[in-house]
């Protein structure tokens, strides 16, 4: 449904908050909440770790943004994440890597008018928040 780029989430006053960019080696060996192995948007994250020959040390599995949101707020480690709001510092990270938007639906029912509206004015908002 959208695409937007991931962003590194840090606790408020890590010494990478300063950067205004957070790459890929800037990470190297740190403590890391990762997403569930079964998230594509991990084996996104884990390809361009890999590919930027950078090893973090996973100390944390989320199933949820919000719950590696929470590890990372008890100071816990980083993550890469979709774009959240909170009291934690939010950098771009880089290089790009993809973060998803899905909706799912019913094979077996026709969408109503509303829910067409819906879907479309859901569109707008994430072009218009988060492009």
């Amino acid at each position: 449904m959208f695409e937007t780029a991931s962003v590194c989430v840090l606790p408020t006053g890590h010494p990478l908050s300063e950067k205004d960019a957070i790459e890929a080696a800037d990470i190297r060996d740190r403590s890391f909440i990762a997403l569930g192995r079964e998230d594509g948007s991990r084996q996104a994250i884990d390809r361009s770790l890999e590919n930027a020959g950078v090893r973090v040390e996973v100390r944390f599995e989320a199933h949820y943004s919000d719950a590696a949101c929470a590890l990372v707020a008890e100071r816990l480690g980083v993550s890469i994440l979709d774009k959240v709001s909170g009291t934690l510092a939010i950098k771009p990270f880089l290089p790009y890597v993809a973060c998803h938007v899905y909706l799912t639906r019913s094979r077996t029912h026709m969408p109503s008018l509303l829910q067409d509206q819906l879907e479309r004015e859901f569109r707008v908002y994430l072009e218009e928040h988060f492009s």
